[in-house]
């Protein structure tokens, strides 16, 4: 299951629609749309196993207190204002 941030869910509709066209199973990918209310009823909810968060520290910790109620797995990470994509360039010598 994927819950996207409410402020840029774009993305995460479009890996949605890639997944359809390529035929994956149903079930496999679910796209859950919704504001911070959403994302702790998913953490809060005793049939789900685990949750992995990238955001920031704040809701960080919504997410493991929703989480820990119901004892479950909850690995974070707080670096989603600063995410960073290396990739090599013309001017990059390889190794």
């Amino acid at each position: 299951m994927h819950k996207p941030s409410e402020v840029a869910p774009l993305s995460a509709r479009l890996l949605a629609e890639m997944c359809a066209e390529i035929g994956l199973p149903p079930g496999v990918y679910n796209l859950v749309n919704g504001d911070g209310a959403v994302g702790a009823a998913i953490a809060e909810h005793p049939g789900v196993d685990m949750v992995s968060f990238t955001g920031s520290t704040r809701a960080g910790r919504l997410v493991s207190a929703g989480a820990a109620a119901t004892v479950k797995r909850s690995p974070s990470s707080s670096a989603a204002s600063r995410p960073t994509c290396s990739c090599p360039t013309p001017t990059t010598p390889r190794p």
